[in-house]
């Protein structure tokens, strides 16, 4: 927790509840800083609800989130760098039966002014075929129950079967797909059952020195 939060973590929240352990942040302010994404948040399970998250990420900004808890057990990812461009969101607990270590979310840069570019080099660069990566393209995924702005990368026209594009790409009946926000392309991996955590959910916030204050990133 920043020197500046620490402070204020012993004060009580206004609504009585608790606050978040890194950012210091009461529960109730820090669902306000989430995005809401056109498209809902996924249905939770019986006995189950969604809660607020944060995971550091090593710039310093944190990454809020809502996850599911089930029976006090809840969701929680924990970031984990692979190079100097990319990095993944890993499962530090969960709340329906991963393990610790199962990969979540897959972080690459992205392209301004030219959305899905970053995603589509990502997966093209993952499937080092040249021959099958030059009919790969970047469009949205049009689900119903996925967010609005999801992307997926899939073979132009189409391919029935899927899979042409590599582990990166579109898996038709595979809960898998893109989301480019604040900079950075976002590959989301909810494995089969319910997910276990929100993507349209998912916002970096800032620290704001002179306004001593968090803030979502730009």
């Amino acid at each position: 927790m920043r020197v500046e939060t620490a402070a204020a973590a012993h004060l009580p929240c206004p609504d009585k509840g608790p606050r978040l352990p890194l950012t210091g942040l009461c529960v109730s302010r820090a669902v306000k800083y989430l995005h809401e994404v056109d498209g809902g948040t996924p249905e939770k399970p019986d006995g189950c609800e969604w809660v607020v998250q944060e995971t550091a990420t090593p710039g310093g900004d944190v990454l809020l989130y809502r996850a599911l808890q089930c029976a006090g057990r809840a969701t929680k990812l924990a970031w984990s760098a692979i190079d100097t461009q990319s990095a993944q969101l890993k499962y530090e607990s969960s709340a329906l039966g991963h393990k610790a270590g199962d990969l979540a979310v897959t972080i690459t840069g992205m392209e301004e002014g030219n959305p899905g570019a970053g995603a589509l080099a990502f997966a093209r660069a993952a499937l080092g075929d040249p021959g099958k990566t030059v009919r790969c393209v970047a469009r949205k995924s049009d689900v119903a129950d996925w967010p609005a702005d999801a992307l997926v990368i899939d073979a132009w026209p189409g391919t029935p079967a899927g899979g042409a594009c590599g582990p990166f790409g579109f898996q038709p009946g595979t809960p898998a797909y893109w989301r480019e926000f604040q900079h950075q392309s976002w590959f989301f991996q909810l494995g089969p059952g319910r997910p276990e955590f929100d993507p349209g959910s998912f916002t970096l916030i800032t620290w704001d020195g002179q306004a001593s204050r968090w803030s979502r990133a730009q």
